[in-house]
C-alpha cells in the first residue's frame, strides 16, 4: 500500500489532540500523582479508541455522543480509514499527548518524541502557532484562552488515542504516568562539546519565490554558473509563489529559524512561537517514527547521516517575504545565543 506523506496525518492527528483536549479541558476528576518536581497535577487518561474505519469511541461510546454531552461538536473529528489502515501497517498503536502549561508532551508507542516547549512568553503565541498548522481558528483561539485560564492551566492534560490491534500483536505499553521527563536546556547545552553545521543567513524572498542571499539574487548566481560553464541547476531552491502569497495572507513577512541542541526556535515576525524541543532520544524516535511511515523514502539514509549532527548544529536562518504596500518591515527578534 502506497504511504501518504506524513504532512496530511500530522495535521489531521494534531487538530483531533486539540479538540479533545479542549473537551476535557472544561471538566474531570483530578488525581495527584507522586511527588515529584517535574510533574504537574495531572488529570486521569481521557482515551480515544479507533476502529478500523477510524470512528472514535471512549469507553465504548461514541465521540460524537459525548461531544453531545459537553456541547460541543466533535463530528469532524473521523479519521480517515485509509490513514487507520496506514498507521497500523506502521506498527504504531498509541499517541499520547500531555498539555501543560509547559508544553505539549508527545508519545508515540508509549516513546518520547519531540514535542512543543512553553514559557511565558510563548504561551501568549500558541493560538497564533495552531493557525499556522492549519488548525480552525476557533479551536486555535480556545486552546489560547485555556492556557491563559489561572486554574486550567495548572493542570496537565494526558490524552491517549488508541489505534485498533489485530489479535496477533503485541500490545504497545504507554507512558509511565508516573514520569513526565522535559529536555533539560542547561543539560543539552553541556552536552555539546563543538558546534558543526554552522550556517547564519539571511535570505530575501520576492513575489516569486526567488531568494536572495548577500545582495545578490539567486537568479544572478545561476546566470553566472552558466558563465562559467558548469551544469548546476539552481531551480529547485525557488519557493512555490503559491508559499509566497499564502504566508503574506496570513500576514507572515519574516520568519527566523533557530538550532540550539535543547531544540527548534521559531519566530514570526519578531514574535517567538513554542520551541520544538529534543534531544538524542526524542530525535532518534522520532527518525523511528519516519521510518516507520515512509518506508520507501528515498530521503532516509539522508536523515540518518545528519541525526548526529542536529543537536551541534548551529543554524540561524532570517527569511524576510516581500512587504506590502503600506506596511513595514517587522523587526527581527534577537537570536536566542549571539
Amino acid at each position: 500500500m502506497k504511504h501518504r506523506t506524513g504532512t496530511r496525518w500530522l495535521v489531521m492527528l494534531t487538530a483531533l489532540l486539540i479538540t479533545v483536549l479542549v473537551l476535557v479541558g472544561c471538566g474531570g476528576k483530578e488525581e495527584e500523582p507522586e511527588p515529584q518536581a517535574k510533574i504537574p497535577l495531572l488529570m486521569p487518561r481521557f482515551t480515544i479508541s479507533l476502529n478500523d474505519a477510524g470512528v472514535p469511541s471512549v469507553l465504548g461510546i461514541s465521540l460524537e455522543s459525548v461531544g453531545k454531552l459537553l456541547r460541543q461538536d466533535v463530528s469532524g473529528i473521523k479519521v480517515d480509514p485509509a490513514t487507520v489502515q496506514m498507521l497500523k501497517e506502521a506498527g504504531i498503536q498509541n499517541f499520547e499527548a500531555v498539555a501543560t502549561a509547559e508544553g505539549l508532551y508527545l508519545y508515540v508507542n508509549g516513546q518520547p518524541v519531540p514535542y512543543l516547549a512553553l514559557d511565558e512568553e510563548t504561551r501568549a503565541n500558541v493560538g497564533d502557532l495552531l493557525k499556522l498548522a492549519g488548525v480552525q481558528d476557533g479551536t486555535s483561539n480556545l486552546v489560547q484562552n485555556l492556557l491563559n485560564n489561572n486554574i486550567l492551566s495548572r493542570v496537565g492534560v494526558p490524552v491517549v488515542i488508541k489505534l485498533p490491534v489485530d489479535a496477533t500483536v503485541g500490545e504497545a505499553e504507554l507512558r509511565d504516568s508516573k514520569t513526565l521527563p522535559r529536555v533539560d536546556t542547561d543539560e543539552a547545552r553541556a552536552s555539546v562539546t563543538e558546534k558543526v553545521l554552522i550556517l547564519h543567513l539571511d535570505v530575501a524572498l520576492d513575489d516569486q519565490g526567488v531568494p536572495t542571499i548577500a545582495g545578490t539574487s539567486m537568479t544572478d548566481f545561476q546566470g553566472a554558473l552558466t558563465e562559467a560553464g558548469l551544469p548546476a541547476d539552481l531551480s529547485s531552491i525557488k519557493v512555490d509563489p503559491a508559499m509566497i502569497a499564502s504566508l503574506q495572507a496570513s500576514n507572515v513577512l519574516l520568519l527566523q529559524v533557530e538550532t540550539e541542541p535543547e531544540g527548534l526556535y521559531l519566530n514570526v515576525n519578531g514574535q517567538r512561537l513554542p520551541r520544538v524541543a529534543w534531544d538524542d532520544e526524542r530525535l532518534s524516535n522520532a527518525l523511528e517514527l519516519y521510518q516507520s511511515l515512509e518506508p520507501d523514502s528515498p530521503y532516509i539514509p539522508l536523515l540518518q547521516f545528519f541525526l548526529p549532527f542536529i543537536q551541534p548544529a548551529d543554524v540561524e536562518l532570517g527569511v524576510s517575504l516581500p512587504v506590502p504596500a503600506g506596511q513595514e518591515a517587522p523587526a527581527a527578534a534577537p537570536w536566542v545565543t549571539e
